[in-house]
C-alpha cells in the first residue's frame, strides 16, 4: 500500500544511523510498492525536506510512476527469461545452437583481438538410435541429460557447453591451445564412457574432434 510519512525523524519505526545524530533535518517519505500482478520487484522511495511536504495528490502521481515502472521492469524481465529460453535446450539445460551462431562469432574476434586461441570440440555420441530404439526415447533424454552433466563437471567454469543438436555436443574452450583442448577431449571421452545406462539401457561412448582458433 502507498504510505505518506510527514516526518521521517519522528515515525516510530524510524532509526538513526551512529555517528549522525547531528545532522539529521526533518523530512517527508513517500513509499511505493512496484508491483507487477501478484509479483513484488520493489519499492519507490521518494524524499522531500521538511515536515508534511508531500500531498495526497503528490502520492497520487507516485503511485501511477509506479505503477508504470512496475510494468516496464516487469516485462524486461520476461523478456529477458524468454530470450534465455530461447537460446537454452530444454532437454539438458545447456546452450543450444541458438546460442553458438550469436557467441561464435564473438569468440573469434575476442580471440583475434587478444591473440589467444579458443579450443573448440565437437562430440558426437556412438550408435546413438540404438539406445532410442532398444530402450525407448524417454530413456534416451535421460541419457542425453546425464551426459549434458558428465560435460559440465569436465569443462572449467569459464568454459561453455552447447547441445548442437540430436546426440551432437560442442563445447567451448576459451584461451585454450590445441594441447589443453586435446586434453579436455580425453577427459570427456571419459567421462562419458563411464557413464551408466539409464534404467538398465546401454552405456554410450562418443566420438570427438577438435579444433583450435585461430590456427
Amino acid at each position: 500500500i502507498p504510505y505518506n510519512c510527514a516526518n521521517t525523524i519522528a515515525h516510530p519505526a524510524a532509526g538513526t544511523v551512529s555517528g549522525t545524530e547531528d545532522d539529521q533535518s526533518p523530512e517527508s517519505l513517500l513509499v511505493v510498492p512496484l508491483v507487477a500482478g501478484d509479483q513484488r520487484i520493489g519499492v519507490l522511495d521518494v524524499w522531500r525536506v521538511g515536515v508534511n511536504a508531500f500531498t495526497t495528490r503528490d502520492l497520487e502521481h507516485c503511485s501511477l510512476v509506479a505503477h508504470v515502472a512496475a510494468a516496464a521492469w516487469h516485462n524486461a524481465q520476461l523478456y529477458s527469461q524468454l530470450e534465455e529460453r530461447a537460446r537454452t535446450d530444454s532437454l539438458t539445460g545447456l546452450h543450444n545452437t541458438r546460442w553458438w551462431e550469436e557467441v561464435a562469432p564473438q569468440e573469434a574476434a575476442r580471440s583475434l583481438r587478444s591473440g589467444t586461441s579458443t579450443g573448440v570440440i565437437l562430440l558426437d555420441l556412438d550408435h546413438f538410435k540404438l539406445v532410442n530404439d532398444t530402450c525407448g526415447h524417454a530413456v534416451g533424454d535421460r541419457t542425453l541429460r546425464n551426459v549434458a552433466r558428465a560435460l559440465r563437471s569436465v569443462v572449467r567454469l569459464g568454459d561453455d557447453v552447447v547441445r548442437f543438436g540430436g546426440e551432437e555436443f560442442l563445447v567451448l574452450l576459451r584461451d585454450s591451445g590445441l594441447d589443453g583442448a586435446l586434453r579436455v577431449a580425453e577427459d570427456i571421452r571419459q567421462a562419458v564412457a563411464t557413464l551408466s545406462g539409464a534404467q538398465g539401457g546401454p552405456g554410450v561412448t562418443a566420438s570427438l574432434g577438435v579444433a583450435v582458433f585461430p590456427q
